[in-house]
């Protein structure tokens, strides 16, 4: 093979790569987020699911774990998701 064409080879690898690496970092998904709990009053470490809800725009349609809850399933009414 030719140096051109490996180079080639190696720069859609690549684009390929960060394409896959930007999707899961910034699209559809888990996501951490923070926020200030309504009810306790504190600050707050969420893990949230996000979903797409039109082109290019995330919507929050679930909280799915809580700093302030270690270790337990969410028994609050999940006020703070009005705030993500």
């Amino acid at each position: 093979m030719d140096i051109t064409m490996i180079l080639a080879v190696v720069a859609v690898l690549s684009a390929w790569g960060v394409t896959a690496l930007a999707l899961r970092r910034w699209g559809p998904g888990r996501a951490r987020r923070r926020t200030r709990c309504p009810r306790a009053g504190k600050q707050a470490k969420v893990m949230v699911e996000q979903q797409e809800a039109d082109f290019a725009s995330l919507v929050v349609t679930d909280v799915v774990s809580c700093s302030l809850f270690p270790n337990a399933p969410l028994t609050c009414e999940k006020e703070c998701f009005r705030r993500l």
